[in-house]
């Protein structure tokens, strides 16, 4: 599948509009439309919704202890 690329070279291909912090590649959000997950087209990888406690999180689950990411 291809997103944004009419020639895809893997399985999912998303390619961006961009080159730079101001556009984005890739972006996931949840039902209310908040950002979960953005790929900038610089490739800055934003989670701006991190856990900041591993309490009640699954296995491998990613959380912010105070700016060190750790996974559970």
């Amino acid at each position: 599948v291809g997103i944004g690329e009419t020639t895809p070279t893997a399985r999912l291909h998303v390619k961006g509009s961009g080159n730079d912090a101001t556009t984005t590649a890739l972006l996931v959000q949840n039902s209310d439309g908040t950002d979960m997950l953005k790929v900038t087209d610089d490739g800055t990888l934003v989670a701006p919704n991190l856990p900041t406690s591993a309490t009640g999180l699954p296995t491998g689950a990613i959380w912010n202890d105070g700016g060190t990411l750790k996974i559970a």
